[in-house]
């Protein structure tokens, strides 16, 4: 069954790869502590932003990222996102908020990769699977996507949850 699963996910067809990696991380509480303190520890890391040269314009633009970075969503939004280290890749929606004529990030939401898919011709670039599921490009400026290899090779094969699927 496992071979089936790997093999299919080769085949650019990830989904149930990505549900064996829900299954393992909620059944094995290692796993799951190690992922855990993975990702505590980099999200809880101190962001820094340097002003992009001593133009007035450029200090007001940083203080206004450093403003945002100060948010207390931000370490789970961050959590959120470094589920890429297990499954080697993960996506995250920007909520804009373009109150008062300005576009600003509200909140970063974590979405299921299940979501998304890649480009078959090369199983690397992103696509959102649409509600008639219909593989479209990633809206602009809409998702983060992170990928995270804790080997070389396509973002498919390239997370942890691969290696632990074998343990």
């Amino acid at each position: 069954r496992l071979a089936n699963i790997l093999r299919e996910a080769d085949a650019g067809n990830p989904i149930r790869q990505l549900e064996l990696a829900e299954t393992v991380e909620e059944r094995d509480p290692h796993i799951l502590g190690i992922l855990g303190t993975r990702k505590r520890s980099v999200s809880q890391l101190e962001l820094t932003v340097e002003d992009g040269s001593e133009e007035e314009t450029h200090k007001q633009q940083a203080e206004v990222v450093r403003d945002w970075l100060k948010r207390d969503e931000l370490q789970g939004e961050l959590f959120d996102m470094l589920d890429a280290i297990h499954k080697g890749y993960s996506f995250t929606e920007i909520i804009w908020d373009t109150s008062e004529g300005q576009w600003r990030p509200l909140r970063l939401d974590g979405r299921d990769p299940r979501w998304f898919d890649f480009e078959r011709h090369n199983l690397t670039n992103p696509q959102l699977i649409d509600e008639d599921g219909q593989r479209v490009p990633l809206p602009a400026g809409k998702f983060i996507y992170c990928p995270m290899a804790a080997k070389s090779g396509i973002p498919l094969r390239a997370g942890l949850s691969r290696v632990l699927s074998w343990v």
